[in-house]
């Protein structure tokens, strides 16, 4: 075969390790979207299901509902939260939604009705203005005791902006400012860093991190050397080698000299 990316399952592991390690106590998790960054979500999964992690997150319910006999008994989360045509499925597989506004909470919360209240987890936004509730959503969550009485609250989470930056003035804003828009709220525990959130000290760490690019490999920090190991190594043969004078121009427009 002339071309290959290999994967190497036992580097994975280790930048899992190294990252628990680094976390203690909080937990850490693994964010496994986008068919683990590409590299065959199932397989990378039952991998970091053997060293330790039982917390999962992906991006859409239809990855969740096609990963979760293969991490039966761990927490597996969805970050793009519920609509009305996945919330039934999302309930009745026991997978947990990221709740990102406060339709999503309703419509969590109205499929519970009748029963105990399942899993779930707050996402506020304290900065990245991508996803999350903002202040307003916030204060008219809190104002709902009877709504919010109607939710298993697991995290409150949120998602740094600028994490891979250390000395960015937005980490501890961020930071700031999520503490402000819990307050509003039942006290829960917290998840706030991403891969480079890790490396930025223990008050970013919470009770749960959710590492995704750095567990494959990819460097967390903007700058400096890679604490991570290389887990993807992609290999070819190489078909020729030319020698070119250097008045010759190189690929089509010519452009390359």
């Amino acid at each position: 075969m002339n071309r290959r990316l290999l994967v190497d399952l036992n580097a994975l592991k280790a930048n899992y390790r190294l990252m628990q390690g680094k976390v203690k106590p909080a937990r850490c998790a693994a964010v496994i979207k986008a068919g683990a960054y590409g590299l065959g979500a199932n397989r990378v999964a039952c991998a970091l299901s053997d060293a330790g992690c039982d917390c999962f997150f992906v991006a859409t319910a239809e990855e969740a509902l096609e990963l979760c006999s293969y991490v039966s008994g761990a927490d597996l989360y969805v970050l793009e939260g519920i609509d009305a045509q996945s919330v039934h499925d999302l309930r009745n597989a026991r997978i947990i939604p990221v709740l990102n506004t406060y339709v999503q909470v309703e419509l969590w919360a109205k499929s519970c009705a009748g029963g105990q209240p399942n899993r779930c987890v707050l996402h506020l936004d304290s900065g990245m203005n991508r996803l999350g509730f903002d202040e307003a959503e916030v204060r008219k969550l809190a104002a709902n005791t009877r709504l919010l009485g109607r939710l298993n609250v697991d995290y409150l989470m949120t998602h740094l902006a600028c994490a891979d930056e250390a000395a960015h003035e937005q980490n501890p804003l961020q930071l700031r400012r999520f503490e402000q828009l819990r307050a509003h709220l039942p006290p829960c525990r917290i998840s706030i860093a991403n891969s480079a959130g890790i490396f930025l000290g223990t008050e970013y760490h919470g009770d749960l991190v959710r590492p995704g690019i750095a567990l494959y490999g990819g460097n967390p920090k903007s700058v400096g050397p890679n604490p991570m190991h290389e887990v993807v190594r992609a290999c070819g043969r190489i078909v020729q080698v030319r020698e070119i004078h250097r008045a010759s121009t190189v690929g089509y427009g010519a452009s390359a000299i």
